[in-house]
């Protein structure tokens, strides 16, 4: 909940507490005064989409620690993908790539836009990359007083579980997690499915998730709830895990799921799946830039050796920089070397009763209406020739001015 409404320009503190409402950039003077006297001693980014540039003075203001976490590309161009205008990373970072999905501001480059966030990103006192891929990236175009790679926490995935055998079987569930748009490879999906079922092969797909579009030949569940996707993979008798992605992930959660299902994984040589597969038995990489009838071969392929049981192993990743024991470790004591005394005496915070809302905050009930009654138009059988109609970029534009936040928190 915070870091939603710190992007939409407001500061609110605990969803399940009465909220402090500071807007942007008028009550900024309000909001540091009371961060002052809590005494607060770091402040960690996690993006700066909508966020009022006011804030990104706030750490430096405090005399406290500024910690930054890259979650996705958007500091290096406005573009979170890098991708084109086909949802496609071309291979290699290009600066002037065009996607009008995610415009520069009008009259701004992309070396302007990357001066604006230098003195964030380049004073910060850490910056943190889920993966070496990300870092990689990153350290084209910025430098940096100390960054670390460390994967997300995610307590309750034991995503080292050891890979299971295939299961001989007549016919396979080829299963795709999450929520596709056409950089997740939504488009990448139909085409292997069209091509399975024209040549009646041995394996069909399953989206336990669902699409940007309705997808031909594609069985697709619908939105859940993330702490029910094991379920829903054990439920849907998914035989291994395909991820079609386009765009070099920082991370992937859905790939947390995957390995912690034991389940054989393919994926793209690209962005965190590498690293992440490392040395991974019934695992197997493939070029995403290939066409998509190369995959459907892999597919098949890959299918047919873990059938034999020949062994098959993604490529250990080489040079791994990652600390998986940061945040255990190292995270606590460097806020710790930041702690201030604590003020004595009665807090003067200066805001007054209009500021405080009782209870959840909610000021996007009409906008999840609206989302709920597109998402049925979307994806109503007899309304598949509209929905198709509709251009995706307008699809996109409409969603992304109602909600920032994945369709499935909007919908379920």
């Amino acid at each position: 909940g915070a870091k939603r409404n710190l992007q939409k320009g407001w500061y609110t503190t605990c969803k399940l507490t009465d909220k402090l409402l500071f807007k942007m950039p008028d009550d900024y003077a309000r909001l540091r005064n009371l961060l002052e006297q809590v005494g607060i001693c770091a402040v960690h980014y996690h993006h700066t989409y909508n966020l009022d540039p006011v804030l990104q003075n706030l750490s430096r203001e405090l005399h406290a620690i500024t910690l930054l976490t890259a979650h996705d590309y958007f500091w290096l161009n406005a573009n979170p993908t890098l991708t084109d205008v086909d949802g496609r990373f071309p291979g290699q970072y290009v600066d002037d790539l065009q996607n009008p999905l995610y415009p520069l501001p009008t009259g701004v480059t992309a070396a302007q836009w990357r001066e604006k966030l230098r003195p964030l990103i380049e004073q910060a006192d850490c910056v943190i990359f889920p993966s070496n891929a990300t870092r990689a990236l990153f350290g084209e175009m910025y430098r940096f007083k100390h960054e670390v790679v460390a994967p997300h926490v995610e307590p309750y995935l034991d995503v080292r579980q050891a890979p299971r055998p295939l299961v001989v079987k007549q016919h396979y569930v080829v299963g795709v997690l999450g929520a596709l748009g056409r950089e997740k490879g939504a488009d990448v999906l139909e085409k292997l499915a069209t091509m399975a079922l024209s040549e009646r092969a041995r394996f069909s797909f399953k989206l336990i998730g669902y699409s940007y579009r309705q997808l031909s030949a594609v069985e697709t569940t619908g939105p859940y709830k993330v702490e029910n996707l094991m379920a829903l993979i054990e439920q849907h008798e998914v035989d291994l895990i395909l991820f079609p992605a386009q765009w070099p992930e920082t991370y992937s959660y859905t790939l947390s799921h995957a390995l912690a299902s034991g389940l054989p994984i393919i994926a793209p040589n690209l962005g965190a799946f590498p690293e992440r597969l490392s040395g991974r038995a019934c695992a197997t990489l493939f070029d995403h830039m290939e066409p998509v009838s190369e995959l459907y071969r892999r597919i098949g392929d890959f299918i047919g050796a873990l059938e034999s049981g020949t062994a098959v192993c993604a490529p250990v990743f080489p040079d791994d920089k990652s600390q998986p024991g940061f945040y255990d470790r190292d995270y606590l004591p460097l806020l710790e070397s930041a702690l201030k005394p604590p003020r004595c005496g009665k807090l003067s915070f200066g805001f007054d009763e209009s500021q405080i809302v009782s209870g959840p905050l909610n000021k996007t009930g009409w906008r999840r209406a609206a989302l709920r009654g597109l998402w049925w138009l979307n994806t109503h059988p007899t309304l598949r020739w509209v929905s198709s109609a509709v251009p995706y970029n307008f699809k996109r534009t409409v969603k992304r001015s109602l909600s920032r936040s994945p369709m499935h928190d909007s919908i379920i």
